[in-house]
């Protein structure tokens, strides 16, 4: 996108606008660089490529104890954005408030604006519930690198609204998926998919033939394993050889064998993070990983 100016009018003597960019970069206060892009076109030209870059800013994350203010600034983000189409090309990273399912207004808001952010590279959705009527993922148009969701209660939908997104994503590289998946992601779907994370029945669903990946955490509940596939290391032996990052364990400790089912596959791997397991189970996973030759 073309800048309005190359110069900022000072004074008496134009200022390149470019040397302004590292500053505006530096201002920490989102009110702060919101005055700033007032002072004249090309300065708000310029700031507003930080003030749009993300959201929330970093100095404006979510406070509980005062969610009505929190709303109030997401839909004056919201509005911002929707009135401007460079505004709206600025958004790389957008992540809505924690909403509540019966928030249905402000989930309209979200779906409203998904559409327009077209240059948005990663986007975070926590805690949509079925009890949303629509489809939040609906005409998505941009090709992002990070996606999370959060889905919170059980249901068919998820498949339905995820998966058809998904397929157009041939840029994604992270993924975090906290929900209940019962079919496969389709083979095609995020060809560059380097990163996974989420829920059992998530890696179940995408995990298989992606062979791209090379970063896995693994959700090592006791509870999710009635959700994991049968022979799961085996029958996806492929994707595991290739893995060189691997973060497993989060609940309970008693996950020594699930742990060393997968040592003797990991070929390539470079770290491995042991998450909450006790001191034996990481000595005997430790000597079982040189044996195997990782």
């Amino acid at each position: 996108m073309q800048r309005a100016s190359t110069t900022f009018q000072t004074m008496s003597t134009p200022f390149p606008i470019d040397l302004l960019s590292p500053i505006f970069k530096d201002i920490r206060s989102y009110d702060d660089l919101a005055h700033v892009s007032l002072t004249c076109k090309p300065a708000n030209v310029e700031a507003e490529r930080f003030l749009y870059r993300e959201w929330p800013p970093v100095t404006a994350y979510d406070d509980p104890e005062n969610f009505a203010e929190v709303m109030e600034r997401h839909a004056n983000f919201v509005a911002s954005v929707m009135n401007n189409e460079r505004r709206a090309a600025q958004v790389k990273s957008y992540m809505p408030p924690c909403l509540k399912p019966n928030d249905a207004e402000h989930w309209e808001l979200v779906q409203e604006v998904l559409p327009r952010l077209t240059n948005l590279k990663s986007l975070r959705l926590n805690h949509i519930s079925r009890e949303i009527e629509f489809n939040i993922l609906e005409g998505v148009k941009a090709q992002l690198e990070t996606f999370h969701l959060t889905w919170t209660l059980a249901t068919h939908q998820l498949e339905e609204i995820l998966y058809p997104f998904l397929s157009e994503q041939k840029k994604l590289r992270r993924l975090y998926i906290q929900g209940h998946l019962k079919t496969p992601l389709p083979a095609d779907a995020c060809p560059e998919l380097e990163y996974l994370s989420g829920s059992a029945s998530a890696i179940n669903a995408i995990l298989p033939g992606r062979t791209k990946i090379k970063y896995l955490v693994w959700p090592a509940y006791e509870t999710d394993k009635a959700r994991r596939t049968p022979n799961f290391v085996e029958t996806n032996a492929a994707v595991i050889k290739q893995l060189e990052w691997l973060s497993f364990g989060r609940a309970e400790s008693n996950l020594r064998d699930d742990l060393l089912l997968f040592l003797p596959k990991l070929f390539s791997l470079k770290t491995l993070v042991l998450r909450h397991l006790g001191s034996d189970d990481v000595s005997v996973c430790c000597f079982r990983l040189i044996l195997s030759g990782g």
